[in-house]
């Protein structure tokens, strides 16, 4: 079957109405994300520096404040990703693929420390009087899988990505 430059700019259009959508969508979930953070940190900072807590598990608290400025980032850089998309920009360039890059590297942090706030000792205010779940019971330090797992995905979606930048410039350079 022959693909007619008129089949690609149909195909083109569909991608373009869909990454708008795409992109209106990730910028909702960043502002939730991004209002779910603020309001988590301000508790993780009330409950760290309460008069129930020492200085050794107010650091603690750092992976799970980590973590709740990575996931309003990821989605971010998704919005990023798919406005440019809709804007009419090819998917296939250099910035696109540095974009899933750093996507991948934001998981890879967040699976470290995703495990470090899940083990640390960390103490929350219930009714006035602090719980502590401590990480003396966990024997080995682990690492969650499937975080890991999505970022690997990015980083090969990244050199597809910049693969198809370097095809495209090519391709535009013979023409």
């Amino acid at each position: 079957m022959e693909v007619t430059s008129e089949d690609v700019s149909v195909q083109f259009a569909k991608l373009k109405s869909v990454s708008r959508i795409a992109a209106c969508c990730f910028a909702a979930l960043t502002a939730l994300a991004a209002i779910f953070a603020v309001a988590a940190l301000v508790v993780i900072a009330f409950t760290a520096t309460s008069a129930h807590t020492d200085g050794e598990s107010a650091l603690s608290y750092i992976p799970a404040c980590v973590q709740m400025v990575i996931l309003p980032v990821i989605l971010g850089v998704c919005t990023s990703l798919f406005k440019c998309i809709g804007q009419g920009v090819s998917p296939f360039n250099s910035k696109q693929a540095r974009n899933m890059r750093i996507i991948g590297w934001l998981f890879v942090v967040y699976a470290l420390c995703d495990n470090i706030a899940n083990n640390a000792s960390i103490s929350c205010v219930i009714a006035g009087t602090p719980v502590s779940v401590d990480h003396q019971d966990t024997p080995f330090f682990g690492v969650n899988i499937f975080m890991l797992a999505i970022g690997v995905v990015f980083f090969c979606f990244s050199a597809i990505f910049k693969y198809g930048s370097l095809l495209q410039e090519v391709s535009d350079d013979t023409i």
